[in-house]
């Protein structure tokens, strides 16, 4: 009587069992680049996160914040007066923490349209509607600026927005009163200085920050509140 194959031992290798080894550095070329991906993103967020701080750091120090621009509507004309306004600000940043003890909060858009917020305490006395000649080299660089050949045709809109002064004591009426008389003033000293009294307005803003808005804006969006 033969005797069979011994029980448990290997069966025959057949070429079917073996693995692909092209197959199987594909799949470790696949994972490697993987890992190389997740890496340089976790290092950028580091970064970003790094230079966040530094920023912060160093505007704090020098008592100008830095904040991102907020997403704008762009169109070619305000593409165009965006470039031109970027160096009126970072003049109107070093005039600022040159001139004036607190921090003036100046803000280019995309659009093109610059926000500047002067607290009251850097531009008005307590109960005062005239401004501090304090704010006079602020004005004079922002004036000169719009007076130039960067905005000759240029059809910009400045409007000088306030808010109710919020004395406590105070009556609504004397606070709104003051508040548009400050708004009023600050246009006059800007029409002093040769801007065209045509582009300029004055008005009032809700909110209980107590500060002054003045505002620059470029045709395209001349009409947006």
């Amino acid at each position: 009587m033969a005797a069979g194959p011994l029980p448990g031992g290997p069966g025959p290798e057949r070429a079917g069992d073996r693995p692909d080894p092209g197959l199987v550095a594909l799949l470790s070329l696949q994972l490697l680049l993987l890992a190389f991906f997740i890496l340089l993103t976790a290092l950028s967020q580091y970064e970003q996160d790094r230079v966040q701080r530094v920023v912060e750091s160093v505007t704090d120090a020098f008592g100008v914040p830095f904040e991102s621009a907020e997403p704008q509507p762009l169109s070619a004309g305000s593409l165009g007066f965006h470039e031109a306004m970027k160096p009126v600000a970072e003049e109107l940043r070093r005039v600022a923490a040159a001139a004036l003890p607190v921090r003036i909060e100046i803000k280019l858009h995309q659009d093109g349209e610059l926000r500047i917020e002067i607290p009251y305490q850097a531009l008005f006395g307590l109960a005062d509607a005239s401004p501090r000649a304090t704010v006079r080299p602020l004005f004079v660089t922002l004036s000169r600026a719009l007076l130039g050949h960067r905005f000759a045709d240029r059809a910009w809109t400045l409007d000088a927005s306030s808010r109710l002064a919020g004395f406590p004591g105070r009556g609504s009426a004397l606070e709104r009163d003051l508040a548009v008389g400050r708004a009023a003033a600050v246009v006059r000293s800007l029409a002093a200085l040769g801007l065209p009294a045509e582009r300029l307005a004055a008005g009032l803003l809700d909110g209980p920050d107590q500060s002054l808005r003045l505002r620059v804006r470029p045709p395209a969006i001349a009409a947006v509140p």
